[in-house]
């Protein structure tokens, strides 16, 4: 199966069930070999989180967080809590709310994706239950950094530095039976070779230990969203004809990035990748309904975000 990770699992709840639900009810409107491998996300203020910082926050209560977790789980797909902040210290293992996190989530079927060696020994030692992602955000950018990490047995998946995306050196000399490990993040934001993006990281582990005061990251290139045609241009980024393609060779897993982007972003997004043509319109004005947006205005702007436009 083709697993997608989708964004958002707290921020895009309602976008993201919305979609789950037509997937789990009308498989015919998607591609063959389509699964939801996993939601991935965090509830805000959690001071474990990593990777990114949004605009706006909103708290969350226990009987919301359960909901959630429920909610996805009840359709067989995990949530991923992403516990990446690099910089928290051993004193905040034991802060409250990540603990309540951590209980709400606390079955097999949930993940966490880690790049911080102590916590995630802290979090191995006191939840067994959950399985473990290596992060992207560790930065493994070369080659034998990234098969150092897949020869480890401590990982679920370890996600590949989409720097090396289209490393097809690298991709023939990972062995047929540890693809399935591998997962690619295949829509960053992020331009090709950025040299600031450990620092970024850390800047962002400081926000959430701050409760949210903004960091500067001076000089960051980032200047579109995932919609803007210059972003089809990174060579980073895959298409779906190159996922499917991937699929061919034997990996499987293929992470979508949006926790920050809207929710028109993400619903092209999804539907780029997972739908097929002939339904693409259909299942993106249904994922839109009520989201007070001109679909027109949509198609002018972004045309070739939806495929059956072009046919």
């Amino acid at each position: 199966m083709i697993n997608f990770i989708l964004p958002g699992m707290y921020e895009h709840y309602d976008l993201n069930i919305k979609f789950i639900s037509m997937w789990f009810d009308s498989p015919e409107l998607f591609y063959p070999d389509i699964n939801i491998g996993a939601t991935y996300g965090n509830f805000q203020f959690c001071i474990f989180d990593g990777g990114r910082i949004f605009n706006k926050y909103r708290h969350t209560c226990k009987e919301e967080m359960d909901e959630i977790v429920q909610s996805y789980n009840s359709f067989g797909v995990p949530v991923r809590l992403i516990f990446t902040n690099p910089i928290v210290p051993e004193t905040s293992f034991k802060n409250r709310f990540g603990q309540a996190i951590l209980k709400s989530c606390d079955n097999p079927l949930n993940e966490i994706v880690v790049n911080n060696e102590k916590f995630e020994e802290y979090l191995r030692e006191n939840y067994p239950n959950f399985s473990f992602i290596s992060s992207t955000t560790k930065c493994l950018n070369t080659p034998d950094l990234f098969l150092k990490e897949l020869e480890s047995d401590k990982y679920k998946m370890i996600c590949l530095d989409y720097n090396l995306n289209h490393n097809h050196k690298l991709l023939q000399n990972i062995p047929q039976e540890k693809r399935n490990k591998c997962e690619f993040l295949i829509n960053a934001i992020c331009p090709p070779g950025c040299p600031n993006r450990k620092k970024h990281y850390k800047l962002n582990g400081l926000h959430a230990l701050s409760y949210g005061k903004t960091y500067q990251m001076s000089n960051c290139p980032i200047k579109y969203n995932t919609l803007h045609p210059e972003m089809f241009n990174h060579t980073n980024n895959l298409t779906p004809e190159e996922v499917f393609n991937y699929y061919e060779q034997g990996f499987e897993n293929f992470k979508l990035e949006g926790r920050t982007l809207s929710i028109v972003e993400n619903a092209c997004n999804y539907v780029k990748y997972m739908v097929k043509p002939e339904y693409q319109f259909v299942v993106l004005y249904e994922l839109l309904e009520n989201q007070e947006i001109s679909m027109n205005k949509l198609l002018f702007n972004h045309p070739q975000t939806i495929y059956c436009t072009q046919s």
